[in-house]
């Protein structure tokens, strides 16, 4: 099987890996037995990678050299429409 979002999988539940495996990849087999499967693989792949800090990945400032990406990223009309709807304080991370 092979999908877009299907890394994703084994950072779900249960339910929610089932459900995303079922409507968003569309397998060849959807019984429960066959996407639960998917889903066991999925978490051995990731038991595999060595992530030093799981759920806390290392957030810094952009470099001062790098603002201008962020200045014109900001002009794009659509990225001013998202971010006035916000209605709240955000910033451009580096993760």
């Amino acid at each position: 099987m092979s999908s877009r979002g299907l890394s994703l999988v084994g950072f779900m539940d249960h339910l929610h890996a089932i459900a995303h495996l079922r409507f968003a990849c569309v397998p060849a087999d959807p019984s429960d037995a066959a996407l639960a499967a998917e889903w066991q693989k999925s978490i051995l792949k990731l038991q595999l990678v060595n992530i030093p800090t799981p759920g806390r990945p290392n957030i810094q400032q952009i470099p001062a050299s790098d603002q201008h990406y962020i200045q014109d990223f900001i002009r794009e009309p659509w990225v001013r429409t998202e971010l006035q709807s916000l209605h709240t304080t955000y910033q451009f991370m580096l993760v």
